[in-house]
């Protein structure tokens, strides 16, 4: 029996709205090719590759595990999928892990990233099952991987009534930043936000902030606690977030979150799986596939594209769908910040697929996130690159977009005109210049017109890679004489030849030798586009002497 019903909206798709979650509706008669039930499972680890602990997998190849699920762990012997938790520890360096199904070629996608050496990291990822019910593996740099089960898919024919996904509307907040003490758990009781008594699973999405060292792991009340992560914390302060399925024991829907190194948590309910009392229906089954990249920022484009931009993309089948499920790739942040969801062109609140944590950070999540007849919509505030794979679908009827498409502005390379930025002497445009041929490298020249120069090969935005701009101190305007007085986190602009500013925020401010050499390799740590402001300098940054220089370092984050 469904609870009191405080409002039922009939939807002109022919969908049905009950206290604004999406109720399945029969949509046919026979389930298509392909479509599987879900099968909770305890969260089970089936494999470790760390010395001492190992087991659960083969070596097929360098790198490469091979790891067998299907028969194990709870895990049917007919699943053509399955739901992996997968944790990457001590990391040699930055690098990726790929997960795909066994005998299958290794793909480009990254399921889970380290960007850092030493880090340790957990991500949930949907994966079909390959040759000898086993998936595989593959790491791109040394580390430690730990494989835990957390579900599992089986085929059906017709429609089915439990192991269905409904979502609501728009994601359930259950908690907002609660604190949670080191080592202690905490509970919650899905009924109250319309999760069914005797529901299988429900997916949930866990943010956690300002965490210690540790683990924070969620599963079933009444079950002891599982020691497998849904989130790996590595450093101190902290912020993560992560997908997960919990299996529900169908009688009460109550999970619980335990942390070993305590901090705040946010968790919202984003959908569950029907129970035997659902009516049976195809709407909700699953459709996994290989995995299927449908969306890649850094096709046509130098830089990451700045926050907020949005970007839409297909589910990538032709069926009808409510829902899509796979894996976001983050790369080169601009700053910290999200990626949220949507579908696309309606306006169904968000929600948050990834997290970034810091600048120039790389970063892997689970998404599962619902879609509109035109697809989804991703929208990164902070800005970065997004690469989005596919890993099966959610059969339903999905909401018209009626929205106009967003459209992201991209910048070319183009030469830089004019400097901008504010010192004790106040806020100075000056104009720039750059040798006309890539001989002339005497930017005296240039400098004593009272312009800015710039290297030849230093001088175009829009790109990857640095710009210089060397300028007199006491000479011809001195537009630099106040250089020394720039100070960290300020933000100077240069205006390219498209009419754009370029901004950039500073990262350093030093002297060095007066060499080519030394003053490129300050800018070398802030990848992926950088500018350099430079003149002659004393060792102390004052004005003025020749065998010196004082460089101004900054990082792009925008473009306006």
């Amino acid at each position: 029996m469904l609870p009191r019903l405080a409002a039922v909206l009939l939807l002109a798709s022919g969908g049905l709205f009950v206290g604004g979650v999406a109720m399945p509706t029969p949509v046919s008669a026979v389930a298509p090719a392909g479509a599987t039930r879900y099968v909770p499972i305890a969260p089970t680890r089936v494999a470790d590759t760390r010395p001492g602990l190992a087991f659960g997998f083969t070596m097929p190849a360098l790198n490469t595990y091979r790891v067998p699920v299907t028969g194990l762990a709870g895990v049917p012997l007919d699943a053509t999928a399955v739901v992996v938790s997968v944790t990457a520890m001590a990391a040699a360096g930055a690098g990726s892990v790929a997960v795909y199904p066994a005998g299958d070629d290794a793909p480009t996608e990254a399921d889970v990233v380290v960007d850092v050496a030493g880090q340790s990291i957990t991500n949930t990822v949907h994966v079909l099952v390959g040759i000898g019910g086993a998936i595989e593996l593959k790491r791109s740099v040394a580390v430690y991987l730990g494989v835990d089960v957390i579900g599992a898919y089986v085929p059906v024919a017709d429609p089915v009534a439990a192991g269905r996904m409904v979502m609501p509307a728009s994601a359930l907040r259950i908690a907002s930043a609660v604190p949670v003490a080191a080592g202690a758990e905490i509970a919650f009781d899905l009924a109250s936000k319309g999760v069914p008594t005797d529901a299988t699973g429900v997916l949930v999405a866990i943010n956690s902030q300002r965490s210690g060292k540790g683990i924070w792991a969620v599963y079933r009340h009444g079950t002891r606690r599982p020691t497998t992560a849904t989130l790996t914390i590595d450093t101190v302060g902290q912020s993560r977030s992560n997908q997960t399925i919990v299996p529900l024991n169908g009688t009460s829907p109550i999970m619980r979150i335990y942390t070993s190194g305590g901090g705040a948590v946010s968790v919202d309910v984003l959908g569950w799986f029907t129970g035997a009392s659902a009516t049976p229906s195809t709407d909700g089954l699953f459709i996994p596939t290989a995995h299927r990249r449908q969306l890649d920022t850094r096709i046509g484009r130098s830089l990451p594209p700045f926050g907020p931009a949005t970007f839409e993309f297909p589910t990538g089948t032709t069926e009808s769908v409510m829902a899509v499920v796979g894996n976001v790739w983050t790369a080169d942040s601009w700053a910290p910040g999200n990626v949220r969801a949507t579908p696309a062109g309606t306006a169904v609140p968000a929600i948050t697929i990834a997290g970034i944590t810091t600048a120039r950070a790389s970063t892997a999540n689970h998404f599962l996130a619902r879609v509109s007849s035109r697809g989804i919509a991703v929208t990164t505030n902070a800005g970065a690159h997004m690469m989005i794979d596919v890993a099966g679908w959610y059969l339903g009827t999905p909401p018209t977009a009626t929205l106009t498409r967003v459209t992201n502005r991209t910048f070319a390379p183009t030469k830089v005109t004019q400097v901008r930025w504010t010192d004790a002497g106040g806020t100075k445009v000056r104009d720039v210049r750059t040798p006309a041929t890539s001989a002339d490298q005497n930017l005296d020249r240039i400098a004593d017109l009272g312009l800015g120069a710039a290297y030849k090969d230093h001088s175009t935005l829009g790109q990857r890679g640095n710009v210089m701009i060397f300028g007199h101190r006491t000479l011809r305007g001195a537009m630099f004489r106040y250089l020394h007085t720039v100070k960290l986190g300020a933000v100077f602009s240069l205006r390219g030849a498209d009419g754009h500013w370029y901004h950039y925020q500073v990262t350093h401010v030093g002297v060095t030798s007066p060499t080519y050499t030394s003053i490129a390799r300050l800018a070398g740590a802030y990848p992926p586009a950088t500018a350099q402001l430079v003149a002659c300098s004393k060792l102390n940054g004052l004005p003025t002497s020749l065998q010196y220089r004082i460089v101004v370092t900054g990082r792009l984050i925008g473009v306006s």
